[in-house]
């Protein structure tokens, strides 16, 4: 796989930030992730109150370039 990693960081990074300023006092924010052949899987879940349905469509977007 490959990918530019200061890209990913940063990915990461906006959605645990993100994560904190939805939860809660003492929150619970989850972070899974999975490697098979030539896939990876990453999953970030928080117990946070969620993205409003006028921001959802934005949040869907991605800003990063396909890599192969």
């Amino acid at each position: 796989m490959e990918c530019l990693a200061s890209q990913i960081n940063q990915v990461f990074m906006n959605l645990l930030i993100n994560a904190t300023h939805t939860t809660e006092d003492c929150g619970l924010i989850t972070l899974r992730s999975r490697q098979s052949n030539d896939a990876a899987w990453i999953s970030i879940t928080d117990a946070g109150t969620g993205i409003d349905p006028e921001n959802m469509k934005k949040s869907s977007t991605s800003s990063l370039p396909p890599t192969r």
